[in-house]
């Protein structure tokens, strides 16, 4: 009797012990995710194979791309202490402004910003809300040139355009990255280069003043091969009355 009890009690011991460790092996792995992958992307990885992120998917999605003008003159004055709270500061703008309108930052780079609307699946406002984001992004950057001062002023551009992308999980457990690619991305890119030429804050492709119909608040400004394939591609800018931020 006394060693059936006590052959209960280490099997009983055994799977405690078991499921302590698979517990502890799945919070830290979750820890890690959400260390190296976008805050709203972390939660859908832990839910779902992990397996089927790696594999990656291609649906349509909305890019946004925005980056100071004139960064390198701003280094130049500040120490690496200031820089850091600068640069901190614009990220937690990008931040803000891309959460209240549900999107997602891919990743900084830099001075600059890549952010995705329509992830994990795409949504008919994509467009509507990129571009909503973007406006909030330039009221944001405004407050914060009158509440610092800056001289000469924080400018930035803007880029969006919307399209078929590819996204997914690349690496290992260990460094894990979300990565948002394909043509699309690298159209977005060239509208948000295009604004230093036209000398504007931001720049749309027609395929997303279309889908947000918004026509009476554009004007088309060129049509360029910007796409990898040589595809020419219409770049509206804003005209309308600037919503309020």
């Amino acid at each position: 009797m006394l060693t059936l009890i006590g052959l209960t009690t280490a099997l009983a011991m055994a799977r405690s012990r078991r499921l302590l460790v698979r517990e502890v092996s799945e919070t830290a792995r979750r820890a890690n995710l959400a260390r190296f992958l976008p805050a709203e992307i972390a939660p859908l990885v832990g839910e779902d194979d992990l397996a089927t992120w790696r594999q990656g998917r291609r649906q349509q999605g909305t890019i946004l791309f925005i980056d100071i003008r004139g960064f390198t003159a701003y280094a130049e004055k500040l120490d690496p202490a200031r820089l850091s709270i600068f640069i901190s500061s614009f990220r937690r703008r990008v931040m803000r402004a891309t959460e209240a309108f549900g999107g997602v930052v891919d990743k900084f780079i830099g001075d600059g910003a890549l952010v995705v609307f329509g992830i994990p699946e795409p949504q008919s406002d994509d467009c509507t809300r990129a571009i909503a984001c973007a406006h909030r992004l330039l009221a944001l950057i405004d407050r914060w040139n009158i509440k610092r001062g800056f001289d000469p002023p924080v400018r930035v551009g803007i880029g969006i355009h919307s399209g078929e992308l590819y996204y997914g999980l690349v690496g290992d457990d260990h460094r894990l990255e979300f990565t948002v690619l394909g043509d699309t991305v690298n159209v977005a890119a060239k509208i948000e280069q295009a604004t230093k030429r036209f000398d504007t804050a931001l720049l749309a492709s027609e395929t997303v003043v279309l889908r947000a119909r918004q026509q009476p608040s554009w004007q088309a400004v060129c049509r360029e091969p910007l796409g990898g394939r040589g595809e020419h591609v219409a770049v509206f800018v804003y005209t309308g009355t600037n919503p309020a931020g």
